[in-house]
């Protein structure tokens, strides 16, 4: 079961999104900040990260993908947006995000979400897979 880190302010939003995700068979772990993020992420080792952009500050987000990255740089990063504009997202992927999807489309993309929630998870593990390998 691929176990799966949701980042977001909105209780409301990780809760309908932890449940659609639990119906697809993911294991979810919930965070509302980057502090709750990086402590969840360190005990329960999450494959794939989704975080909003815009939490206690406006770009929050951001120092979630570096605080995560930091610890572990190969974990996929999935960045969610209501208010992004084009240079955050930029951003986002230059800090090493795998995808970044406005929230204001979430409804008509939330297909093309969940299959990039698993792209992210099959890139991590060829990820690993790959500094397996060097390391040995």
């Amino acid at each position: 079961m691929t176990k799966v880190l949701i980042v977001d302010d909105n209780a409301l939003y990780r809760s309908a999104f932890k449940r659609n995700l639990m119906i697809r068979d993911y294991d979810v772990f919930e965070a509302e900040n980057g502090d709750e993020a990086l402590a969840v992420f360190r005990e329960n080792h999450p494959e794939v990260i989704v975080t909003d952009l815009s939490m206690r500050t406006p770009n929050e987000g951001l120092d979630v993908i570096k605080s995560i990255k930091q610890v572990e740089p190969l974990v996929p990063i999935v960045m969610i947006s209501a208010v992004g504009t084009f240079e955050e997202g930029a951003e986002a992927t230059r800090l090493g995000a795998h995808s970044v999807i406005s929230k204001s489309r979430i409804d008509e993309e939330i297909e093309n979400l969940y299959k990039m929630i698993e792209s992210a998870r099959e890139a991590g593990e060829r990820n690993r897979a790959v500094r397996k390998e060097i390391e040995d």
